[in-house]
């Protein structure tokens, strides 16, 4: 039981981490496409 506690645990700081570096990334990300898809519009 044990075992599957710490599993657990690891998979959530594994997924904390993982979230937080998908947040990072996506801030720029974001802001680019909401202006690409005005480049396409208004060429």
């Amino acid at each position: 039981m044990l075992k599957w506690i710490s599993l657990a645990v690891l998979l959530m700081i594994i997924g904390g981490f993982g979230f937080v570096a998908f947040t990072d990334v996506n801030v720029p990300q974001t802001e680019v496409s909401k202006t690409v898809p005005n480049d396409r519009f208004y060429n």
